[in-house]
Order: structure tokens, then sequence, then C-alpha cells
């Protein structure tokens, strides 16, 4: 059984390539698509960004005063003579 010769290479582009350069092309659009999407979500975000910040100081301040209230009523029941005027 003889060898087949090698191909010569063509200077027409084959099906293969056609089809690397449309999922070339697809891959760029959705890597754009992706990276538009992001930062209109960013822009959306920003003017959110202070309210977030007083909330999280809100509820930091509340967490600090619902533990200082646990801390005296946990006192108050190991110590009651601490407390018997009150």
């Amino acid at each position: 059984m003889a060898l087949r010769p090698p191909r010569a290479a063509s200077s027409s582009p084959t099906r293969l390539d056609d089809s690397r350069s449309a999922i070339d092309d697809n891959n760029s659009m959705n890597v754009i698509k992706l990276f538009c999407l992001t930062l209109v979500n960013l822009v959306r975000q920003v003017p959110l960004l202070p309210r977030a910040a007083a909330l999280a100081f809100q509820q930091r301040r509340a967490r600090i005063d619902r533990r200082a209230f646990e801390v005296e009523r946990l006192d108050r029941i190991r110590n009651p003579s601490k407390y018997a005027g009150r």
C-alpha cells in the first residue's frame, strides 16, 4: 500500500479556519459584553455606597449596644447582690 503524499498548504481558508474565526469573534464579543455589564453594575452601585456604609455603622452600633445590654443582664443573673437596691 502506497503512502499518500502530504497535502500542499492551500492559500484558501478551510472550514476549520472559518469556524475558529467565528469562535474567536464570538469569544471577543462575549468578553466585551461581560466588561460592559460589569461596568454598568459598578456605575449603578456607586451611588449606593454611602447608604451601605451608613447602614454598616448603624448595625455595628446596634450590635455593640445589644452586647452591652447582654453583659449587664448576665451580670445581674450571676451577681444579684450587686443590683439589690436598683
